[in-house]
């Protein structure tokens, strides 16, 4: 009885500490011309594919002009974002992840150029399980769509 209460002990430490455990990349979320939903049951997330009534939903960026150029303007604010680098890049697709170094926080963002619109649609997830208590990706996602537009790139 005592191994069995050692054992199950044992287990569920494991089990607790894999949960807490910080994942190491992104989904990966593009599927078929967009991004994945979020799924709020394994990490704090907010997407621009959620229904606008729902508290992971995040406005998508509209952008006047030329699709590359929008492009050009949002990935140099990225690259001015602190901790933040960019993993994947292509004419439709941004992959970038952001660490806080004093929390030791990474949070991944996608932004995607939706196929025959005027859209970046955005996805935002954090890697640890938390919750997103002081709000630090809606914050992030709205100072970026702030920059974006006024044309704080410099």
């Amino acid at each position: 009885m005592k191994n069995f209460k050692i054992l199950s002990l044992g287990l569920f430490t494991l089990v607790f500490m894999l949960g807490c455990q910080e994942r190491t990349s992104m989904a990966k979320g593009v599927y078929m011309a967009s991004l994945q939903s979020c799924d709020q049951s394994k990490h704090p997330c907010l997407s621009s594919v959620e229904l606008p009534d729902k508290d992971t939903y995040v406005e998508p960026i509209k952008y006047p002009g030329p699709k590359n150029i929008a492009q050009d303007k949002l990935v140099k604010i990225l690259l001015k974002t602190p901790g933040g680098r960019i993993i994947k890049l292509n004419p439709d697709y941004i992959q970038f992840e952001v660490t806080m170094p004093y929390l030791n926080i990474t949070d991944d963002l996608e932004f995607m150029f939706r196929p025959g619109s005027d859209e970046i649609i955005i996805r935002s997830e954090s890697r640890l399980a938390f919750p997103d208590i002081l709000k630090r990706m809606k914050n992030r996602i709205e100072e970026i769509k702030f920059k974006f537009f006024q044309n704080d790139v410099n």
